[in-house]
């Protein structure tokens, strides 16, 4: 048996402690202490903007790659990879461009502790310099990824804008001090129940579940982002099960959560 750690969350008005078991090939989901709360996390945006000479970017460069290699000493791995992210943030500042966290990183940030991944995957313009930054700071090309000899993350840009929201992004702040650009918790939910509804995957509802458990999450713009998305019913679907699962003890098995998917793929009837 695989079991997660507790993490408080919230579902809807409710807040929730979230913890996932895997039995057999059955999921177990584990939603309790069922508390109000309204807060809310504050965000803050912005842009860096600098411009350096070429002795001045080499030695930022330099600088740079020291504290790159320095990350490796975070236990944490999710922590340690939005931190890379800093690093290479700050490397590319001068070229006007600030990478997206997006993916399983997102997902990880998010979470808290939930999920981890060892993929780096961001979005950012295509633009010359990008790959002799990347190189410079001790990155190796391996086809469309790059890596750090010897290290376990690897690091992705798998497209240029952000899918569904090109704004739907916010600031965050690092243990180090430095920040970086993060895909919102609304949008990435909304893609992965997206995602979830194409294929029926069962590690991609169990996000979707946890996703819709951030206390942050501001629950108008979901609804109204899933309504321009087309996903206001699968959003109800899976908001449902969860409800279930804290009121009822609802356990899934695979083919049920399989099944669901599969309902929400088909057209609603028309209204006569």
């Amino acid at each position: 048996m695989l079991a997660q750690r507790y993490e408080e969350q919230r579902i809807g008005k409710c807040r929730i402690a979230v913890g996932r078991a895997a039995v057999n090939d059955q999921i177990i989901v584990d939603l309790t202490r069922i508390s109000c709360d309204s807060g809310a996390l504050a965000r803050a945006s912005g842009r860096l903007e600098r411009g350096m000479s070429t002795g001045e970017e080499g030695t930022e460069l330099g600088a740079l790659r020291l504290e790159l290699a320095q990350t490796a000493d975070i236990a944490d791995l999710t922590e340690q990879m939005l931190e890379i992210v800093g690093v290479v943030d700050a490397a590319l500042a001068s070229l006007g461009i600030r990478p997206v966290v997006v993916g399983g990183l997102a997902v990880a940030y998010w979470v808290s502790g939930l999920y981890v991944t060892a993929d780096i995957d961001v979005v950012m313009p295509h633009a010359a310099g990008i790959e002799e930054r990347l190189a410079e700071l001790g990155f190796l090309r391996e086809g469309r990824y790059w890596t750090l000899p010897g290290r376990q993350p690897v690091f992705e840009a798998p497209g240029s804008t952000l899918s569904f929201n090109r704004e739907g992004y916010s600031e965050a702040q690092l243990a180090s001090g430095r920040s970086i650009l993060i895909q919102d918790v609304e949008e990435l939910l909304l893609l992965r129940l997206d995602e979830f509804v194409a294929t029926g995957n069962a590690d991609v509802f169990q996000q979707c579940l946890w996703l819709l458990g951030v206390r942050s999450i501001e629950r108008a713009r979901l609804e109204r982002r899933a309504a321009e998305q087309s996903l206001g019913a699968a959003l109800d679907a899976v908001e449902t099960v969860a409800e279930e699962i804290v009121v009822a003890g609802r356990t899934l098995e695979i083919w049920e959560i399989t099944d669901l998917a599969i309902k929400l793929r088909r057209p609603a009837p028309k209204e006569l």
